[in-house]
């Protein structure tokens, strides 16, 4: 099975396959064409790891439980126990949160200033709250691993792996740089510079025109592929364009057969 298909088949983000990956929690084969090739037996143990993980297992001691270094039944048990004393350390959340349970509390008469007062005193009395200090981390974790993660396929179609996934590529965008901003010297007799950053201007606007799709894709998926679609169409169609312009003017350039 490629990736995809295990994506699809179990539900787990891609993002998170290659992070176990990475980890050595899987060891897929890969097939002539280098492209990962997951088996039974893989699918079988990604189930193990993510059971594991909602229940809270460190992805260290999933990696010594799968290696043999620790018992199954050790690991929960230690486990458990993280797990209780996790739910003592929230005690503040629970108890307030049962209060506005029991007061039928709603948006319009939710009374904030009360309730942040009421949750510092519980805090200071020793109640534990949810730390919401590292939101944005696990945000832009997720766009890290959506942009660069999701393009591991494409340089396995090629054969870059290891190193090569990484250099390859910024060698490629560096060379595309340089032709494009050799294309405006000669074509628009502009600044080396400016078509040299262009296609970093590119990236940037491309970037802007995902940035919707990464964030309709969890909750409507559908909404999602239409946008991811119509942006792919915008951009062939606008490179190709581009691309037209390009040689016309460079031909035109030779012969000057338009003006």
């Amino acid at each position: 099975m490629k990736i995809k298909e295990v994506e699809q088949t179990l539900g787990v983000d891609r993002a998170n396959i290659r992070y176990y990956e990475r980890e050595g929690l899987l060891l897929p084969a890969r097939g002539e064409n280098r492209y990962r090739d997951y088996s039974q037996e893989d699918v079988a143990r990604l189930k193990t790891v993510v059971i594991l993980r909602k229940l809270g297992v460190p992805v260290a001691e999933i990696r010594e439980i799968l290696d043999g270094r620790q018992s199954m039944a050790d690991a929960l048990a230690e486990n458990e126990e993280n797990l209780k004393k996790q739910m003592e350390e929230l005690n503040g959340a629970l108890t307030l949160c049962r209060r506005l349970e029991q007061q039928q509390v709603e948006l319009d008469t939710f009374d904030q200033d009360y309730y942040w007062e009421e949750m510092h005193r519980e805090e200071q009395a020793g109640g534990g709250f949810l730390d919401v200090c590292k939101d944005y981390l696990a945000f832009e974790k997720d766009i890290f691993n959506h942009v660069f993660w999701d393009g591991t396929d494409m340089a396995e179609g090629f054969g870059w792996t290891g190193w090569k996934a990484v250099v390859f590529p910024l060698l490629l965008v560096l060379i595309v740089m340089v032709v494009v901003g050799a294309l405006f010297v000669l074509c628009f007799g502009d600044t080396f510079l400016e078509g040299f950053l262009m296609p970093l201007e590119v990236l940037l606007v491309a970037s802007v025109l995902f940035l919707p799709e990464f964030l309709l894709r969890r909750r409507f998926p559908k909404a999602a592929q239409m946008w991811r679609k119509g942006v792919l169409t915008l951009s062939l169609v606008a490179g190709a364009a581009l691309l037209i312009v390009l040689a016309v003017l460079l031909l035109n350039d030779r012969f000057h057969f338009l003006f």
